[in-house]
């Protein structure tokens, strides 16, 4: 997780955001049941770049998508401990934010899930 946080503070430094003012945010999201998606957050955050990683003491994979994400159609499968980086200039759309609302998860047994992070500029 080191490694990709030290990635994340390139990309801000790199796009000319002040990084003194950077600040560094985490949360946990986990799939109450099995097979039935749920947002990673309904918050509407906007970030550059996000990283997902799935719990450790996950027994099955998590999949990772949009809002039709299931075990058969994902974006990414992340076993425990696994972790995949998100990142809006990587996509090369243009778009330098990715809506962390617009990111669904699912899972194969119920109450597993991931910790996510992500770094977003101070005001």
């Amino acid at each position: 997780m080191k490694k990709l946080l030290v990635v994340l503070f390139f990309v801000f430094v790199g796009s000319g955001v002040d990084a003194d003012r950077l600040k560094i945010n985490n949360f946990t999201r986990s799939v109450t049941t099995a097979g039935t998606r749920v947002q990673l957050t309904t918050a509407g955050l906007k970030v550059p770049s996000v990283v997902i990683q799935a719990l450790n003491g996950n027994t099955n994979p998590i999949f990772v998508g949009n809002d039709r994400v299931s075990s058969t159609l994902y974006l990414v499968r992340l076993a425990a401990n696994n972790t995949v980086s998100l990142s809006a200039l990587a996509a090369g759309s243009g778009v330098t934010m990715v809506d962390l609302s617009t990111i669904w998860l699912d899972a194969t047994t119920s109450g597993e899930g991931v910790n996510v992070g992500y770094m977003e500029q101070v005001p």
